[in-house]
């Protein structure tokens, strides 16, 4: 029978056939109320691990749950590995970035505060924008089909995160820059680094000086829009990377 939806459900142990694999709230939620889901319709499930169970669900009182038929493990993750550091904007264009970076294979995105960014989170409602974003994250996954979901956190500085990312291969958006665009052929790690819309004055140098960043070739000013999105297209993974 024909899977009806898929949804994120974290497990306390694996997936086994046979065995009953509980919805979260939040996917029981969404199922039952927003999809209208009834009793045998197939649902899928995947638990960040990369591995999807299937099987019909079933509803009692507050709780909803598969008894699992099937388990697979798609590869549908990325081989490359790939970080996105991203200068704070607007909260709704942060919600634009987390959704095209997960639809893109983003593996992780760290979040940090920039001179010009206009939006300034900590504390309490710096959690509560984190927990929206991997919220966005999540409903991407279950959108676009992967099954494991990206990391999203904020850290203080840029050069804290920059000190933090330890790919193989490190890119930073920034106009003027005219760097060769080169990949080494064992690369499997990749980070972007992506400024505010306002420029970053001596990012460039700054960053080829303390830390091993190179320039994405780019002559105009880019919005946030085409920036990150552009920087996760120049290396053309996951084609270019077997």
């Amino acid at each position: 029978m024909a899977v009806v939806a898929r949804f994120y459900s974290p497990q306390e142990k694996p997936f086994a056939v046979g065995e009953r694999a509980l919805l979260s709230e939040k996917a029981r939620h969404h199922a039952g109320r927003v999809i209208r889901a009834v009793a045998g319709d197939t649902v899928a499930l995947f638990d960040g691990s990369g591995e999807v169970a299937a099987g019909p669900i079933a509803f009692e009182g507050k709780d909803a749950w598969i008894t699992v038929h099937s388990i697979e493990r798609p590869q549908t993750e990325s081989p490359a590995h790939m970080t996105l550091i991203q200068a704070m904007v607007s909260n709704e264009k942060i919600d634009f970035i987390v959704e095209k970076a997960v639809e893109a294979g983003i593996s992780r995105i760290i979040l940090v505060p920039a001179a010009r960014s206009v939006t300034k989170l900590a504390g309490e409602r710096l959690e509560k924008r984190l927990t929206r974003w991997n919220d966005i994250a999540v409903a991407a996954c279950e959108q676009c089909g992967r099954n494991v979901v990206p990391v999203i956190e904020a850290l203080p500085s840029l050069n804290t995160a920059l000190t933090d990312v330890k790919a193989g291969c490190r890119w930073f958006m920034h106009p003027g820059e005219s760097d060769a665009l080169t990949v080494k052929k064992d690369c499997r790690s990749f980070a972007f680094a992506v400024g505010p819309e306002g420029g970053n004055r001596g990012l460039g140098c700054r960053l080829r000086r303390q830390y091993p960043f190179r320039g994405l070739p780019h002559q105009r000013v880019l919005t946030f829009r085409t920036s990150a999105r552009k920087s996760l297209q120049v290396p053309g993974f996951p084609a270019r990377i077997r």
